[in-house]
């Protein structure tokens, strides 16, 4: 699939993500067989690690056709989708578990974070596992209205604390949230939020009138 161009294409083939997800974590819930979804999943990096920990069934998706060309090369073994959004070409309720990593940070507008959280909740089964890590606001920057600023990669982003990301994310049982030490993209150490969370036995915008099945 070809995608628009798209902010991060530019940057994709020297850009380093350094935002962690909680594996340890993630492996204490998820089993080694689990279907997987790591949306957002850029070049790769994340799956890659999943794979490496036992994972055998780990799909990726990103907006971004330059990051998914790059994870195809550096990362032929991985299975990296380009899509143009909002959906993904999955059925619903197909996932057992999503991890995203960064991929909310990366969305300052509210409307599409909301797109994503619903195609997350439409494409994960009822009982399935969501762990999400995003950067958390940081004192010692300077930002918009609405914990956006502009990155030294020049593009818009967007920061939170943990009870609008836990907010933001209500549509999924919270299991746990915590505050993490991270490393910004400038190298720079900064706070970081690991929520994981399921999905409720139903969930109606997934059901019935959702989106609807996709191939």
């Amino acid at each position: 699939m070809r995608t628009a161009p798209t902010a991060w294409d530019s940057i994709a083939p020297a850009v380093s993500f350094t935002l962690a997800i909680d594996v340890a974590g993630f492996h204490q819930i998820v089993p080694l067989g689990a279907r997987i979804l790591d949306l957002g999943c850029g070049y790769g990096r994340v799956m890659k690690q999943l794979v490496e920990q036992g994972y055998s069934n780990v799909i990726g998706y990103d907006t971004s056709s330059a990051m998914i060309g790059r994870g195809r090369t550096e990362h032929p073994d991985l299975d990296l989708n380009a899509y143009s959004g909002p959906a993904v070409a999955e059925q619903n309720c197909s996932f057992d578990a999503i991890v995203c990593c960064a991929l909310l940070t990366s969305l300052p507008v509210a409307t599409e974070r909301e797109t994503v959280i619903l195609e997350m909740a439409r494409v994960l089964r009822p009982g399935g596992a969501v762990h999400v890590s995003e950067f958390m606001t940081d004192p010692r920057r300077c930002y918009r209205p609405g914990g956006t600023f502009v990155s030294t990669l020049g593009i818009e982003m967007k920061h939170y604390e943990i009870a609008e990301l836990t907010q933001m994310l209500a549509s999924f049982a919270c299991d746990s949230v915590r505050q993490v030490d991270a490393n910004s993209l400038s190298g720079a150490s900064a706070p970081a939020i690991h929520f994981f969370g399921r999905k409720p036995s139903s969930t109606p915008n997934t059901q019935n009138g959702g989106n609807g099945n996709r191939p």
